[in-house]
């Protein structure tokens, strides 16, 4: 798993903002 992470960092960091984008809650959180 760690390697996949890894390798395709960028990706889950693109999936991250997407989850925040659609958790309203996060995007709140944020500042």
């Amino acid at each position: 798993m760690k390697i996949l992470i890894a390798d395709d960092e960028p990706s889950a960091r693109e999936r991250l903002t997407r989850l925040v984008e659609k958790i309203p809650h996060c995007t709140v959180l944020q500042p």
